[in-house]
């Protein structure tokens, strides 16, 4: 049996080339995977030919109505409304949370499945878990920052049950074809782990330029993708465009140089689903802090939804 998440060396990301990155950000950019950063009204059944969206509005007004109007979320209440819409998923507390999982610390849920694989190519996925985080006294801040999390996350649940997304697993039976061969189990343990390289690296000037202390909504007279790309230039010296192709061809060099060859433009094509599927995430859980914190225009963090939004546009190049 094949693990998803079966690990390899570590690597680090340095450039060598001249002329696309400044020196400084060559210097500071080196970053292992493995400090990647890295839901009782269960009488209604949603069938799973809605779409994400139909399913994703009525989730999001009842789990910020109950939130947001309760002295302290409860976690039986929670799991109820979680699994009137996602009835597969398990609700975990943190604390039960793996010990190898490389979960950053403002996190307040977590999305996890891992998946296995059979030598014939078969794919045998774990159950779909969701570990939440409760204090033991929340503020509206705290509250928020609660909900910011919970509905990214369940975002990501939701892109791998909604028939008008595709999933993780419909793509890698895509990719397995007939069966595994040396190179598609490489190619596979990689997918993860290089998608996990790539956006951290490719987010870290974004993250310095705004210097935030929290995952809460700033106003900024506008948000564009030239703006994204000015921060880029500042920082990195490049366009935004040209680091991230930079960043990915890095990795992708270093991999290789670990593990030998690897199906490069399967990995490529994984990294633009997961892309597009972070996109959606940080999309939906952004215009939800943008509106309960009475922000009219741009926010700080919609620069965020314009980079995940340019890094997937990249990876379809």
């Amino acid at each position: 049996m094949i693990n998803f998440y079966t690990s390899i060396p570590s690597y680090k990301i340095k450039s060598t080339k001249q002329n696309t990155v400044s020196q400084e950000w060559r210097k500071n950019t080196a970053k292992s995977y493995n400090d990647v950063f890295v839901k009782n009204s269960s009488s209604v059944s949603f069938g799973n030919n809605l779409t994400l969206a139909e399913k994703f509005k009525p989730f999001a007004k009842e789990l910020e109505d109950y939130v947001l109007k309760c002295e302290k979320p409860d976690f039986s209440r929670l799991e109820s409304i979680i699994k009137k819409y996602s009835p597969t998923t398990k609700i975990k507390e943190f604390k039960e949370l793996p010990q190898n999982s490389n979960v950053h610390d403002r996190t307040n849920a977590y999305f996890r499945q891992n998946m296995n694989f059979t030598q014939d190519g078969e794919i045998v996925p774990d159950a779909k878990e969701i570990y939440i985080k409760l204090s033991a006294n929340m503020d509206k801040q705290e509250k928020l920052d609660f909900l910011n999390s919970l509905e990214h996350e369940f975002t990501h649940i939701l892109q791998e049950e909604s028939p008008d997304r595709l999933s993780k697993i419909s793509f890698l039976r895509n990719f397995i074809g007939q069966g595994l061969d040396k190179k598609k189990i490489t190619t596979l343990q990689l997918m993860p782990q290089l998608f996990n390289t790539v956006e951290y690296n490719m987010s870290l000037p974004l993250y310095k330029f705004l210097g935030k202390t929290n995952n809460l909504p700033n106003p900024i007279k506008s948000a564009s993708e030239d703006i994204v790309n000015y921060i880029y230039c500042e920082e990195t010296g490049c366009h935004v465009k040209n680091f991230i192709k930079h960043i990915k061809e890095e990795a992708m060099e270093r991999a290789e140089v670990f593990v030998g060859k690897f199906d490069k433009k399967a990995v490529n094509d994984y990294i633009a689903l997961v892309a597009d599927k972070e996109h959606e995430a940080y999309k939906n859980a952004t215009n939800m802090l943008n509106e309960k914190c009475g922000i009219k225009g741009s926010s700080d963090l919609d620069l965020r939804v314009i980079l995940y939004d340019i890094f997937k546009k990249v990876m379809l190049r």
